[in-house]
């Protein structure tokens, strides 16, 4: 009906214009072709003119004023963050973790906070940008809980994750957590800005050991998280039994070119890949270096200066910059705390950086290496067979530590804190009073580049008993736990 109103609109528009003009004569230079054209196109003219008068406004998103910026309302824009029918939703997995704690809340309070403006508030990241942030905290024994939904002008409104703005925060894909699932694999990119790998490119036999491949962790990273390739060389390691040192020296060098296929390059858009050269050379004592090393046997205590070299070497020979494609790392653990072990890898470190200069021709302060000190506890007041495991430090040991080893690799270099688990703990607040003060203290230092949590995905309980060992970011069902609010909870105090 509405087309043949047009176009009956139409037709008697050009009739009218034609009769008009068959009462004048028509300038020669004008044909009758042309001036039927141009008396439709009036024609359409008039039409869309009519319909542009008569059709309704298109509705404005509503929006709401946040410290004197207007931005779209969330509840409007973006309903699913405010849906509590879902399990799976924001909020209903915040209500059932905080319950876990004994804490009492319910899904219309938060709810009813969400629906304050005065709870938004407007913040900065740490290169300016601007953003606008909803918290909602919970307190229970002298510890925060929180949740948050954020909004910018690129992504919209969202609920925040650990890897969003200024995050610090690494998760470790190893061993059966490490499946192939869009679930995770959006767990992994939203929550973890380092993709450690863990001991996955150990060759070991033992399916009690056996971890998967690295191709898959460097799926994971992609190009917007930092890939962290753990104990590229490892005293314990099963390497094959070698006869020369010619033959040794073969295998390291196919190991580094192994090593080495896993690093994109930063002018294609990806984070620098971090090579652990070294892990735990001081493992067996702290009067020197581990003898059971193919590393050791091969280059004796010269081991850091000459596998750093040759990885150097290798790095210009295929075309990657270091520090800008490619990182070189040495970690081990012990390391916290006034013991001998702190001060043997102490002491390598600082012979190596000198070492290293003299053999490169450069000084010292451009050698470029980070360092990561583990954080594997066990819980002292429930103490019991927790494995390699230290007692959880004091903050001025844990401080201390920071402070030196951030000054040993410089201001071009980075410090982890990393392989972080707490045994012997049987809920998530035993893990929390752990590990949060060492946590608190290393974020406010700025001096720690990343915190690297273990087996912070599993959910099979084997070698990494998921109620034993790893700080139960996410439960089974990988459902946010208790641990990962607690972290949250640091996150949108930073900023």
């Amino acid at each position: 009906m509405e087309r043949f109103s047009i176009l009956t609109l139409i037709l008697m528009i050009m009739l009218i214009i034609s009769g008009c003009g068959a009462k004048a004569t028509p300038p020669p230079a004008v044909s009758a072709v042309d001036m039927q054209n141009t008396s439709v196109a009036v024609a359409l003219t008039m039409v869309a003119q009519t319909q542009a008068a008569t059709a309704e406004p298109t509705p404005s998103t509503p929006m709401i004023e946040v410290d004197g910026v207007q931005v779209t309302d969330p509840e409007v824009s973006n309903p699913e963050l405010f849906d509590i029918t879902k399990p799976d939703s924001p909020i209903p997995q915040y209500v059932e973790a905080i319950k876990t704690a004994g804490i009492e809340v319910t899904d219309q309070q938060v709810l009813d906070a969400l629906a304050n403006p005065a709870n938004y508030h407007k913040k900065q990241d740490s290169n300016g940008n601007p953003y606008i942030q909803f918290t909602y905290t919970t307190s229970e024994d002298g510890l925060n809980y929180s949740m948050a939904l954020i909004y910018d002008e690129e992504n919209g409104w969202r609920e925040r994750s650990l890897n969003d703005k200024d995050s610090t925060f690494g998760l470790e894909a190893t061993g059966n957590d490490s499946k192939d699932s869009p679930l995770y694999n959006e767990l992994f990119d939203s929550n973890s800005s380092v993709v450690f790998t863990g001991g996955m490119l150990l060759q070991r036999t033992d399916p009690k050991y056996r971890l998967p491949n690295a191709e898959r962790a460097r799926s994971l990273a992609g190009k917007d998280n930092e890939l962290y390739i753990h104990a590229g060389f490892y005293p314990n390691d099963e390497y094959p039994t070698f006869q020369t040192n010619e033959e040794k020296e073969a295998f390291v060098d196919k190991r580094l070119r192994w090593l080495y296929s896993f690093v994109k390059k930063a002018d294609e858009g990806y984070q620098p890949t971090t090579i652990n050269l070294i892990n735990e050379a001081n493992s067996t004592g702290y009067d020197g270096l581990d003898p059971d090393f193919i590393l050791h046997d091969l280059y004796g205590n010269e081991e850091f200066t000459k596998i750093y070299v040759k990885a150097y070497r290798m790095a210009e020979e295929l075309g990657l910059e270091l520090g800008k494609d490619v990182r070189f790392l040495f970690s081990d653990a012990y390391v916290i705390g006034q013991n001998g072990k702190q001060k043997a890898v102490e002491a390598s470190l600082k012979g190596a950086k000198q070492d290293i200069a003299k053999e490169l021709g450069i000084s010292p302060d451009d050698v470029q290496f980070d360092f990561a000190m583990q954080l594997r506890l066990y819980n002292d007041k429930n103490p019991g067979d927790s494995g390699p495991r230290e007692k959880p430090p004091t903050v001025k040991q844990f401080n201390d530590a920071v402070n030196l080893f951030k000054e040993i690799v410089g201001p071009n270099g980075r410090l982890y804190v990393s392989e972080i688990s707490v045994a012997n703990t049987k809920t998530p607040e035993e893990i929390i009073k752990i590990l949060s003060p060492l946590l608190e203290s290393g974020l406010s230092s700025g001096k720690v580049h990343a915190f690297i949590f273990e087996a912070a995905l599993r959910t099979e309980n084997n070698y990494y008993d998921l109620s034993n060992k790893n700080i139960q970011l996410f439960n089974n069902d990988y459902t946010k736990g208790l641990t990962y609010y607690y972290l949250m909870d640091l996150l949108t105090g930073m900023n």
